[in-house]
């Protein structure tokens, strides 16, 4: 990408607003898809893989306009690549029900409103889960232990251990994470 006015000033391929060669509207940044339940698992993969390609700063709203040696040229089409790159991780029936995006932020924040909700009922469906979880006669130890972990760090997400600022000789953080840590071995 160079700059639009002429002057052939090119961005440096460490930048954020760099897209090279490699960057294709079509490409899969990710195995993970978007379904109606599995916000939290797929938002982690594509985090991931927007970070791994200095993107991510433009859907958490880190860069929210251009800057030079950035147009606005190149502004629309980066934005245009990455709703690309989201909208191929995204099932068919969850694209049905969002609206055309052409600003990467906005598409990654409706997802999250959308899809990323905390409620009691599924803080209630992971402690269910993790009440039912067991390790089947073919399954081994290792499996086992990844889906507990599985279970466990999505309930930490929503239930994170309170921070107590009242002083700076409170225990109640360390209690809270003892008591989670004995439910876990119970």
């Amino acid at each position: 990408m160079t700059n639009g006015d002429g002057s052939g000033t090119k961005i440096d391929p460490s930048s954020p607003y760099y897209l090279g060669p490699q960057d294709k509207p079509g490409d899969s940044i990710t195995s993970i898809r978007l379904t109606l339940d599995n916000f939290d698992e797929w938002a982690h993969d594509v985090r991931l893989a927007l970070k791994s390609r200095r993107k991510y700063v433009f859907v958490n709203g880190t860069i929210n306009e251009p800057k030079a040696p950035c147009t606005q040229d190149d502004w629309e089409t980066i934005h245009s690549m990455l709703v690309s790159w989201l909208s191929h991780t995204i099932t068919a029936e969850v694209r049905s029900l969002l609206p055309k995006y052409e600003n990467a932020k906005r598409l990654w924040d409706d997802l999250h409103d959308r899809f990323s909700v905390v409620d009691g009922p599924r803080i209630q469906q992971i402690k269910a889960s993790l009440r039912d979880c067991r390790q089947t006669d073919n399954m081994t130890v290792a499996v086992y232990y990844g889906k507990l972990c599985q279970l466990w760090d999505e309930l930490d997400k929503h239930e994170p251990i309170i921070d107590c600022k009242c002083c700076g000789s409170c225990t109640a953080g360390k209690l809270s994470l003892e008591r989670r840590e004995s439910d876990r071995l119970h």
